[in-house]
């Protein structure tokens, strides 16, 4: 049985845990696929019609603008607030 999951952990924290994982007796019962670092926004933006979030044209321009700097040689991660 094969099943995919995601763990997240303090940033002080990511590199022993890693290693935890990667080793046994956990290595037995799964691999780690990788470990990196993200960014997980404190306050995601929400697309409502309300006035309460970004409007769906905002959330457009945000991605393409993401997408834009993801296309560039020297970029190597684009996160953005979007929920």
């Amino acid at each position: 049985m094969k099943a995919d999951g995601q763990v997240y952990t303090p940033l002080a924290e990511l590199g022993n845990l890693t290693s935890t994982l990667s080793a046994p007796p956990h290595s037995e019962h799964y691999s780690v696929v990788s470990s990196e670092l993200v960014y997980v926004p404190q306050d995601p933006l929400d697309v409502t019609e309300d006035g309460m979030g970004i409007t769906e044209e905002q959330a457009e321009a945000i991605i393409k603008t993401a997408e834009l700097l993801e296309e560039e040689g020297d970029v190597v991660k684009v996160w953005t607030n979007l929920a």
